[in-house]
């Protein structure tokens, strides 16, 4: 399983479901589903596979993406919103899952051992 494939299906889905700046619980389930999907792995190895993409995309860093918005007042939701307005486009896609390989790779790949994948023929 190529890191590179799963990776850039969770990126390319974060920012799509982000969009709508939807409360995290569905955005969660519906990325989960999405990536799914298109990679073939169940939603248990997703949702185990899922920490880095978040780590880099969703943090408290400033140069991050999407911000997770608590909820402040009795029956206000959290919600996955951007940062900052951006333009979603192949080359910011590429951008953010080259940085994630770059800082995450390696327990990229230690992940995808426990899940019994082999990471031996992988592009970095």
């Amino acid at each position: 399983m190529d890191k590179r494939v799963i990776i850039t299906s969770f990126v390319r889905n974060a920012l799509a479901l982000a969009k709508s700046s939807m409360p995290f619980e569905e955005f969660d389930k519906n990325l989960y589903q999405r990536v799914s999907e298109e990679t073939f792995l169940s939603l248990e190895e997703v949702k185990n596979l899922h920490h880095p993409v978040y780590w880099h995309l969703i943090s408290s860093q400033t140069n991050s993406v999407l911000q997770y918005v608590s909820a402040i007042r009795k029956g206000e939701v959290e919600k996955i919103s951007f940062r900052e307005p951006i333009e979603i486009n192949e080359a910011l896609i590429e951008k953010l899952v080259d940085e994630i390989i770059e800082e995450w790779g390696p327990r990229y790949e230690e992940r995808l051992k426990k899940l019994g994948f082999n990471t031996s023929r992988q592009a970095a």
